[in-house]
């Protein structure tokens, strides 16, 4: 990352609009999904360090919006949840966080989008 830092530094006609990473799996809290959240915080400090401050930054996918408030950040990407669908098992519905971080689907997820497929 310290060379990515420098170059984006030294590049005169380049600009970074944005940093963000995706997760192996965010449809359960676990130590690898905590240790990815670090890690990522680790790189846009060393960025920040550098002089590179992305405007926008963004890790949570579907399941991490529930499993992983701290990893909002600027924004989210809600993908599969936009059409009702889980992003995992257990997700139907609200998610009790960590001590105040509650995030809170109403009425759970309710599917909106079906594919027919005809043999």
């Amino acid at each position: 990352m310290p060379d990515v830092a420098a170059y984006l530094k030294g590049a005169a006609n380049v600009v970074a609009e944005g940093l963000m990473t995706h997760f192996a799996s965010s449809e359960n809290r676990d130590q690898l999904g905590l240790n990815q959240v670090a890690l990522f915080r680790e790189a846009m400090d060393l960025l920040k360090l550098s002089g590179v401050e992305p405007r926008i930054i963004h890790m949570a996918n579907s399941g991490a919006i529930t499993r992983y408030p701290e990893a909002h950040f600027d924004m989210v990407r809600l993908g599969i949840s936009l059409y009702g669908s889980h992003p995992g098992p257990g997700l139907t519905g609200g998610i009790a966080g960590e001590a105040g971080n509650e995030v809170c689907f109403p009425g759970g997820f309710r599917e909106e989008f079906f594919l027919p497929v005809c043999p």
